[in-house]
Parts: structure tokens; sequence; C-alpha cells
């Protein structure tokens, strides 16, 4: 990336982070009117009173606001190359769905075969599209993973998005991994090539700081 193209990416991950001071208390707002509320159960949940859930809408609106923007505004700060459109709009799909898959899960509390089930088929949508891991480097030893790229592609993916909720229990936690874990993936997007990747990157990780003040303990969502 360009050293404009850095500073595009900053400016869009700040505009990501006000966006999502800003949406934050009206996803609080609606979810406390609509009954969505998560309650503490003195062992996993240690918050001290009924909390808003829906914090993954937030984040997720925020960061979808801003990189329509950037999608859909033809100007010099478009960091999107051609082809990327594609990839992003299966990205949009598959993430879209995920984040409705929690809701409904806050809501009635769906069994986990049934939630394995779901983001297997939105892990499938992104798989199709083309998002699949053919090798990896260990060590300077390169493997490649031929007609096990797609379930080895799956297992990562479902692997990170578990290992992600498990984290959910404490107020700030998932928040605060989530914006280090993004931050990092966007330096090395930057650095191997992948403006595109390292813009979604820096985007998310603004929105989850805007979120991170709602979020942080005492959270109230």
């Amino acid at each position: 990336m360009t050293t404009e193209m850095e500073l595009a990416a900053v400016a869009c991950a700040l505009a990501a982070a006000v966006v999502s001071l800003i949406l934050t208390p009206i996803v609080r707002s609606v979810a406390r009117r609509v009954g969505l509320t998560d309650r503490p159960d003195g062992h996993r949940k240690l918050h001290r009173a009924p909390t808003s859930l829906g914090g993954g809408v937030a984040v997720f609106l925020s960061a979808s606001v801003v990189l329509s923007g950037v999608i859909l505004v033809n100007s010099r700060w478009n960091l999107t190359i051609p082809g990327d459109r594609a990839d992003m709009l299966a990205l949009g799909i598959a993430c879209s769905g995920m984040v409705l898959l929690g809701l409904v899960d806050d809501r009635i509390g769906l069994r986990g075969r049934h939630k394995l089930l779901g983001q297997l088929l939105l892990v499938g949508i992104l798989i199709w599209s083309g998002f699949v891991i053919r090798s990896v480097n260990l060590f300077g030893y390169q493997i490649e993973f031929g007609l096990l790229a797609w379930p080895a592609t799956a297992f990562w993916l479902l692997g990170a998005i578990n290992a992600m909720n498990l984290l959910d229990g404490i107020d700030g936690l998932a928040t605060t991994l989530g914006m280090i874990i993004m931050i990092t993936i966007g330096i090395l997007a930057a650095l191997t090539g992948h403006p595109a990747v390292a813009l979604i990157a820096w985007v998310f990780a603004g929105s989850l700081l805007g979120f991170l003040r709602y979020n942080f303990p005492p959270a109230t969502i």
C-alpha cells in the first residue's frame, strides 16, 4: 500500500469508530425495547444486571456503512481494486448471515448443532466464492492442501468463529481481542500487498473501538 492509501485506510477506520459511537446506543435502546437482553448467571455471565444484546449488529452496521461508502463513492479515496467487489459482496453476505444467526441464537437459544449447521452454510458461501486456504508456510516449509483445501478452510473458519464466541463472557474481552486481531491482519495485509483486506480489517478495528466505549466494564451492551 502507498502512504496515501494507508492514510485513507486509517481515515476510514476513524470514521467507522465515529459511526459506531453513534449507532451503538441506538442498537442498545432497540434491544432493550424488544427484550433482547442477557441476564447474569453468576457463572460465565458476570455482569450484574440484565444487559442489552446485539452488539455485533452495531459493529457490523458501522463497518458496513463505511465500507459501502468506500465502494460506492467514486473518488481517489476509493481503495477497491478490480475483482475486489465480488469478493466483498460474498464476504458481506456471509457476515450478514452470521450476525443474523447470532441474533436468532440470542433470542431463542439455538442448539449447538443448529448453530454449527448455520455457521457451516455461511462458511460454505465464502469457500464457494473463492476464499480457500490452499497452502500454508510453516518455518520455511510449504504445505499444500490439495483436495483437502476446502475442508481445511472450513475447519479454520469455524474454529476462529467459535474461539471468539467462547471468549465472549467478560465485558470488553472479545472486543479488545477482536481489535488486536483486526489491526494485526491489517498490518500484515498492507505489508503483503492486499490493500482491500487491510481496509476491511482496519475499518472493523475502528468499529470495535467505538463499540468498546459502551462494552468496557461495566458494559451496557
